[in-house]
């Protein structure tokens, strides 16, 4: 009797997507916004109101955010990009390490907009490709994604 229900419930309830009026909006489509709005801050500056209170952290993590946004989508082009540059690296020190230096370099000093928004893109790979303690934050990012439908791979 369950199944029938579960069945008729399914068929009279179609899949919905993040902002139904909007259409449907994809990891990538949120990756890809994320990540041109990011780039229009940093290339013509922020909203005026806001230029004052947006730090170097706000856009690490941004960056990191539409990263783990890329990974959710499947999209394998930043994550090979990255893990080739760190290749040798990551082979000697392992991918734990390559994160733990990722995050030294990132807030152990101030950084520029656009090279926080690079090391925190990078970060968001890396942690996900380290996996355990590093790789939470890009895992909650993908649940979340997989469990809007439309949304995730």
């Amino acid at each position: 009797m369950s199944e029938t229900l579960n069945t008729a419930v399914q068929l009279a309830i179609p899949a919905t997507s993040v902002g139904t009026g909007l259409g449907v909006i994809t990891a990538a489509g949120l990756a890809g916004v994320g990540t041109i709005g990011q780039i229009a801050v940093l290339k013509n500056g922020a909203n005026p109101k806001i230029a004052g209170k947006l730090k170097w952290e706000h856009l690490a993590i941004a960056g990191y955010v539409n990263a783990s946004l890329y990974g959710a989508a499947g999209w394998d082009g930043p994550h090979d990009a990255i893990t080739s540059a760190t290749g040798p690296l990551a082979a000697s020190w392992g991918p734990g390490g390559v994160a733990l230096g990722i995050t030294a370099i990132l807030w152990l000093r101030t950084h520029g907009k656009w090279r926080a928004s690079i090391l925190g893109f990078t970060a968001g790979v890396l942690y996900a490709t380290a996996g355990g303690w590093w790789s939470i934050g890009s895992m909650a990012i993908t649940y979340v994604a997989d469990l809007v439908p439309g949304l995730g791979k």
